[in-house]
């Protein structure tokens, strides 16, 4: 993994700070610097992609890692299940199989699913740690519940949730609670300016989870 995109959402207004000419520079090591000085820090996901997959379980296995924030909100994960997860990361006893229902019913049938050791690490990491430095999972997609969709529009009162329900979580799980959040998602979510909507952002269904956020 050559390279990571790492999106900083800025709170509040804040000073221009200097320029200076990049160099690269290990991943990790980018990501660590950027929670150490940031109350949420975004990584996109290309779905599906392998390297992305092993470059996060590497960073979740970095000693610094569980130091440096407080809350893991992804994409690919249910948030009707929250409580199985908050549950299974916390030591108890849950059956995997149960867990992935989590993300196997996510709004979009299609969804790349998540990677069940990225819940496995959080599990060991919270092991050895006291209860209130314990790391979260939270699930950002809508809580869909299947058994009562029965048509096209119920699933798509669903799909405009995608960005918005997310924006909620962290904004009441996150920053009111002022804990540190790491945001993995699909990079279309974090547009400032929907492509989508050719820049347009008068409609809400056009809002991304960083143009609701800021």
């Amino acid at each position: 993994m050559k390279a990571v995109l790492v999106l900083v959402i800025a709170l509040g207004a804040q000073a221009a700070a200097p320029r200076r000419a990049p160099a690269p520079r290990p991943a990790i090591d980018g990501v660590i610097d950027a929670l150490g000085a940031h109350q949420l820090v975004a990584i996109t996901d290309p779905h599906g992609n392998a390297g992305m997959r092993d470059f996060l379980r590497r960073l979740f296995a970095d000693p610094r890692f569980p130091d440096a924030v407080n809350d893991i909100v992804l994409e690919v994960g249910n948030a009707r299940y929250q409580a199985l997860a908050d549950d299974y990361v916390n030591g108890g006893t849950v059956d995997e199989d149960a867990l992935a229902a989590a993300w196997l019913n996510t709004t979009v049938a299609n969804q790349i699913s998540a990677d069940v050791e990225w819940f496995r690490q959080v599990r060991r990491i919270n092991a050895g740690r006291p209860t209130d430095r314990r790391l979260r999972l939270l699930l950002g997609d809508p809580p869909i519940d299947w058994s009562k969709v029965e048509t096209r529009a119920e699933h798509f009162t669903w799909l405009a949730q995608r960005d918005s329900y997310p924006a909620a979580l962290i904004q009441t799980e996150v920053l009111a609670k002022g804990r540190k959040g790491l945001i993995v998602y699909g990079h279309l979510h974090f547009q400032r300016r929907n492509v989508g909507t050719n820049f347009e952002m008068g409609d809400w269904r056009a809002e991304t989870i960083v143009s609701l956020i800021e």
